[in-house]
């Protein structure tokens, strides 16, 4: 089951693996957004994250792909299609971009307005993951939109600048892969979790 909160009219989204989106009201399911043919590889959806307003939501799916949906319509306005497929999709807090992560490692910056790639950066990864835990790439949006932080596979996570696609910073000090980050509110600081248990 995959929750998210919005704001306005609807209160949460869900999906567990399935063929379409459930947004819920407090008196019961509202609203069911639709993949359709033309977005059958967005289904099967892994995750979902609301845009800041609230009229538009973000999915992506074990198929690879991510869609960017109408909430009051339920229209799949755009689909994010990455080469080597698509992990993880994060929304920029301004709205107007979205983060994804491929298969490959590979960072693609989109606009949310034009479903077009804007630019992409990182480092490909290179041979077969070794555990299941190294086969997810993972990413977060710094608060002021400004920076993009990627971890996975590797003992050390990367801080990039978004405009650039270049690394600001290399957060090293773990021996074993990193499984979990996140960034404080405050967007100073970053706390990192790794199979080392450190």
């Amino acid at each position: 089951l995959v929750l998210g909160k919005l704001r306005f009219r609807y209160e949460i989204a869900s999906c567990s693996g399935c063929q379409s989106v459930t947004l819920w009201a407090p008196k019961g399911p509202s609203r069911t957004l639709h993949g359709g043919e033309q977005t059958a590889e967005v289904a099967e959806v892994a995750g979902l994250s609301f845009f800041p307003l609230g009229d538009r939501l973000l999915t992506w799916s074990q198929r690879g792909a991510a869609a960017i949906w109408a909430v009051r319509s339920g229209e799949a306005l755009h689909v994010l299609r990455g080469g080597a497929g698509i992990m993880r999709a994060r929304v920029f807090p301004e709205g107007d971009r979205v983060a994804t992560r491929g298969e490959d490692g590979l960072v693609t910056i989109w606009d949310a307005g034009t479903g077009e790639a804007l630019r992409q950066f990182g480092v490909r990864w290179q041979g077969e993951p070794r555990s299941a835990m190294d086969i997810t790439g993972e990413i977060d949006v710094f608060p002021t939109g400004r920076r993009v932080l990627t971890w996975g596979r590797v003992e050390h996570a990367t801080v990039w600048s978004a405009e650039l696609g270049k690394p600001r910073c290399r957060l090293s000090g773990h021996r074993s892969t990193i499984a979990a980050a996140a960034v404080f509110p405050d967007g100073h600081r970053v706390i990192t979790g790794g199979l080392d248990s450190r």
